[in-house]
């Protein structure tokens, strides 16, 4: 086959605006990495910009030291003409032709892969019988179909039912959370946002009971108050959202610490700690206050410790708390810190906004009804969800 024509040379970034949830592509010289993270000391880094043919770009950061940690291994394949249904076809020849699977995962992948994830997350892929049951699946070269049958059957007698995908909370092909391009006019679309998954062994209402009165906090840090920040969010995509995920949208970049949060990957999270909820009797700090159950999120890691969002190596496997009774403990330390990837969706995940004072509440209540939302997807009206210091 006819060699590939690629360039070696610093990350650049095509320059984008995020205008009403749809990333503008401006024909402009592009951001290097001092520019799109604001920082005069940030690394250049190395890319590959590989020529695919027939309108494709393949651009490639490699593992090296030379790059951040959050963005190595990063792939992303550019369509330079028209895109359409020929193109996505070429697109995925392309990525065979490099010895790259294409295709979009199978029902049988991506149930296997959730089984392995609540496994890992749990730390239950590191006990003797599970090991076993990998072993054995192992020796005998299974299918996918018996090792999702035999997976079942060991995650079933481990929770004491009889079937683990009649369970309301197994759901391997996860749910789509809400971004800002589901929102229109108040109306709320279900497959707007990235797939999220959520494990299956506590059961989603029997952990809401257990955690009452907890939620997971963020604190506004970037210098504007909570008012500005809500309608710049549904302005662009709706969603809390990573360092890494503002370079790929176009929006400015911020944040206590974005340069060391990509060398330790942490710029591919969002930031939170676990906290007492506001109340009459507890007036709490002004903020952003989502729902606990986004602790049974997969992806979500909790910390005991700030480990400033550190994901490398074996700091997940080795660090990460997962019980119900930790989660309780982080109540008592001041330097817990709980990371979810990518996003986290404001309107499907707020449980309440705690601001200051009534006159901030009143605009932050403009603000919604600016953006044609009065009420979110779980039926509250946005006057009820707006607290201040504690109180409604």
């Amino acid at each position: 086959k006819d060699t590939l024509q690629y360039k070696k040379q610093k990350v650049l970034y095509e320059h984008k605006q995020n205008k009403k949830g749809d990333i503008i592509i401006e024909k402009t010289k592009d951001d290097d990495l001092k520019k799109v993270m604001r920082r005069d000391s940030a690394n250049d880094g190395i890319e590959y910009r590989i020529d695919l043919g027939d309108d494709i770009e393949a651009v490639y950061k490699p593992w090296s030291d030379g790059n951040y940690y959050a963005h190595r291994g990063e792939l992303e394949l550019k369509i330079t003409g028209k895109a359409d249904s020929k193109t996505i076809e070429r697109l995925i020849d392309k990525l065979n032709d490099l010895g790259l699977d294409g295709r979009l995962a199978s029902p049988e992948d991506q149930e296997l892969v959730y089984l392995y994830k609540q496994a890992y997350l749990i730390k239950e892929d590191s006990s003797p019988a599970y090991k076993k049951v990998i072993r054995n699946l192992d020796k005998t070269n299974a299918s996918k179909e018996k090792r999702i049958k035999v997976l079942r059957g060991y995650w079933a007698d481990k929770l004491g039912v009889d079937d683990i995908s009649s369970l309301p909370d197994y759901k391997p092909f996860g749910d789509y959370a809400l971004s800002g391009n589901g929102v229109r006019s108040g109306v709320f679309s279900e497959s707007a946002g990235y797939r999220e998954f959520y494990r299956f062994d506590i059961p989603e209402k029997e952990f809401e009971k257990q955690m009452k009165g907890l939620g997971i906090f963020h604190n506004i840090t970037n210098g504007r108050d909570i008012v500005k920040t809500i309608d710049q969010i549904l302005t662009n995509n709706g969603s809390m959202i990573s360092t890494v995920e503002k370079i790929r949208m176009g929006i400015p970049v911020g944040g206590m610490s974005p340069i060391s949060d990509m060398g330790t990957g942490g710029a591919s999270y969002f930031f939170t700690r676990i906290q007492r909820l506001p109340s009459s009797s507890h007036s709490g700090s002004s903020g952003l206050y989502f729902k606990n159950k986004l602790l049974r999120r997969m992806d979500s890691i909790t910390y005991s410790g700030d480990k400033y969002g550190r994901v490398t190596g074996s700091t997940v496997r080795n660090n990460r708390e997962y019980s119900i009774s930790r989660y309780k403990d982080m109540l008592h330390r001041g330097s817990d810190e709980t990371i979810f990837k990518n996003s986290v969706s404001l309107l499907d995940n707020i449980d309440v906004i705690n601001v200051g004072s009534s006159s901030s509440k009143q605009e932050l209540i403009q603000v919604f009804k600016k953006h044609n939302i009065k009420k979110l997807p779980d039926g509250r009206l946005i006057e009820d969800v707006i607290l201040v210091s504690g109180r409604r």
